[in-house]
């Protein structure tokens, strides 16, 4: 009962106190776990599945069954409380891959509606990293290797001098990558199997500069992989596809208290994004390129005109720009061969450049007209380009049974406003449609949390209704562009709605000085309005559980997650069922062992403290398939590597 948050309100609260259905992770958790990247973090969490597609490998976070293709385009993601967000949505691999581990003070996990603070994208959720401040942040360095070829370095600091603090971490990492089994296939029919190597590096940097009510706030990754082949076979062979992603957020913010009844924040938010698709080095270019520049700047109203009495008042103003680019077709539309013709100089604009406004209001209001009552209701108004206002509610109560039990009962309404990709899109593939409407989600939900000394629980249910969900009709017609014609397949459109449903039961305890426990149990089922079911082949069933044991001079933590699929994901019709092996249940376990030699050789206080670490995954070496939902062409794609180790060293200063 004494954890506090900041996500759900933009403002400091009890947890059980927060209107909204939270999870926290703490940077002792995160020690306990044992992660190579933020996605390993993430994929301990209650309620939540994270996969992945052949185009983008392990890049979906997936909440409450919610799934949106290759691209993550329904939870949010933030960094300090700013959107790490783009106008081309769901690149994460270099937040996932890349954020250092070593800044993190804790996360915030919202499962449910955020759009009615944080607008389009918080649909339904969001992920707050949130960084140790500079006077908290221990210097540290670590190092490590391991199977398919992987090695990592991490690197985290701060400086303090009056009233100017400084933090900064950086981590890289690199791997030859693990074989995939793979069969795919095109309209003609399935092709022959091949092994595929999986090879990645990231990189990510992330640093903080704070200066009295001032805080320049600044992440930047990058993760390049190899994610399959060409499905065209050249003289060479099969040519290899790429993709390279770099991500930047910078942030300037001001914080201030004029009275103890008012406060001001005011944030100026630029993200940028550049994605690149190589080929191989036979080619003369990339495939595909894209730009995008967005800017927002936001002011943020507190009041407390009572004791019992918060007020929070939001205007922001949102600039984006960019284009994407096709290097395999010229401007007029016809071919580029990048096998045989030198750089393209005339690129196919696939969206052309661009640059929109979006504003938006939202007010949040929370009253407690007694001690063990508090009353919350809220709204966000949001204006897009070529779009009427659309507001979004929210609404609930908070009622203090007894000191160790909260009841939260919500209600809240959220939205997704559809991508330049699906707005703007012209190519021979697909086309997409300028006038396309936001998506939208209403969410009622309930959760009931106890905590007492050493244990603590919480029990949660939700209902969705989702309308105007943006999917790809199949159409046989022929458009104008760049004034020439060219033929599409598909097309974006708004149709269609989906009701889901589901509970988390979540807890943690202290069984003993040195042992601790977590374990959670999620269902979660989904139905379009045309009867089907499971429509995304995300598990309707899961359960995690965990064991850390922690002493001075060693430490270790088991996980285990079980992902149990209902029907084999009955909702999922892939053209070539029987290609690859079936998306089936499986176990996801890993162990961490760390000693510090500090303490087992007895070495005095003040000497740099070294720890050296073994982390193992999937401990029952299970071949683990995810469905391949996007083109929907084979009925899976390898997920994840089998068993594996890695060992590294930390040395604390």
């Amino acid at each position: 009962m004494g954890i506090t948050v900041i996500t759900p309100s933009k403002t400091e609260e009890r947890l059980h106190e927060a209107p909204s259905v939270v999870t926290v992770i703490s940077w002792k958790e995160i020690e306990s776990y044992g992660a190579n990247t933020l996605f390993d973090v993430l994929d301990r969490a209650a309620g939540i599945y994270l996969y992945g597609s052949y185009y983008l490998p392990n890049n979906m976070i997936t909440i409450r069954g919610d799934a949106t293709s290759h691209y993550c385009t329904h939870v949010l993601l933030l960094i300090d409380g700013r959107p790490f967000h783009s106008s081309k949505e769901g690149y994460d691999l270099p937040f996932l891959q890349g954020f250092p581990l070593g800044v993190i003070d804790h996360i915030e996990i919202i499962r449910g509606p955020g759009s009615t603070l944080y607008g389009t994208t918080a649909y339904a959720g969001a992920v707050n990293v949130i960084t140790r401040k500079p006077e908290e942040q221990p210097t540290m360095a670590s190092g490590s290797a391991g199977y398919f070829g992987t090695r990592s370095a991490s690197l985290a600091t701060s400086l303090r001098s009056g009233e100017v603090g400084f933090t900064l971490g950086a981590t890289l990492r690199s791997e030859d990558g693990w074989i995939r089994r793979v069969r795919d296939a095109d309209d003609s029919g399935m092709l022959p199997f091949f092994d595929a190597p999986a090879p990645a590096r990231s990189f990510g940097m992330q640093s903080t500069l704070a200066y009295r009510n001032f805080k320049l706030n600044g992440f930047i990754g990058q993760h390049y992989m190899m994610n399959g082949y060409e499905l065209q076979y050249f003289g060479g062979g099969w040519p290899e596809l790429n993709l390279g992603t770099t991500h930047g957020l910078l942030d300037l913010g001001y914080s201030a208290s004029f009275t103890e009844k008012y406060r001001l924040d005011v944030n100026a938010t630029w993200n940028y994004q550049h994605y690149w698709q190589p080929f191989d080095v036979n080619a003369h270019d990339v495939r595909e390129y894209a730009y995008s520049n967005d800017g927002l700047i936001e002011a943020v109203h507190h009041f407390s005109p009572r004791d019992n009495v918060h007020l929070t008042v939001g205007t922001l103003l949102s600039i984006n720009t960019g284009f994407i680019n096709n290097n395999t077709l010229r401007s007029d539309g016809t071919p580029n061969d990048v096998w045989t013709q030198p750089h393209n100089t005339d690129p196919y604009q696939v969206v052309p450049e661009y640059a929109e406004t979006f504003a938006s209001a939202y007010v949040n209001a929370d009253w407690s007209p007694w001690k063990r009552l508090k009353l919350i209701a809220g709204a966000h108004a949001n204006k897009a380009p070529d779009l009427d206002v659309d507001v979004v509610p929210r609404a609930g109560a908070i009622l203090g049974l007894s000191d160790h039990l909260s009841w939260k009962i919500l209600y809240g309404e959220a939205f997704r406003s559809p991508d330049v990709f699906e707005r703007f899109s012209k190519i021979d593939v697909i086309y997409g449609d300028s006038l396309l409407k936001p998506e939208r989600i209403a969410t009622a939900e309930t959760q009931v949390i106890f905590a007492r000394r050493d244990i603590s629980c919480a029990l949660s249910f939700f209902h969705s209704s989702q309308s105007g969900l943006i999917n790809r009709r199949n159409v046989n017609d022929t458009v104008v562009f760049h004034g020439h014609p060219i033929h599409v397949i598909q097309t974006f459109v708004n149709e269609g709605g989906m009701e889901s449903e589901g509970g988390t039961l979540e807890g943690a305890a202290q069984i003993l000085r040195f042992l601790s426990a977590t374990a959670s149990l999620t269902y979660q089922y989904n139905e379009t309005g045309s009867g089907v079911a499971d429509l995304f082949g995300v598990p309707n069933l899961f359960a995690k559980w965990g064991l850390s044991y922690a002493r001075p001079q060693f430490s270790a933590g088991l996980f285990v997650s079980r992902y149990d699929y209902v029907d084999e994901a009955a909702g999922y019709t892939p053209r070539f069922p029987d290609a690859n092996p079936d998306a089936e249940s499986f176990t996801y376990a890993t162990l961490d062992v760390k000693a510090n030699w500090n303490s087992l050789l007895r070495l005095r206080r003040g000497e740099p403290e070294i720890s050296s670490e073994a982390f193992l995954v999937n401990l029952l070496d299970e071949s683990i398939q995810y469905p391949e939902i996007g083109r929907r062409y084979v009925n899976s794609t390898p997920g994840r590597p089998g068993f594996a180790m890695y060992a590294g060293l930390k040395v604390w200063i």
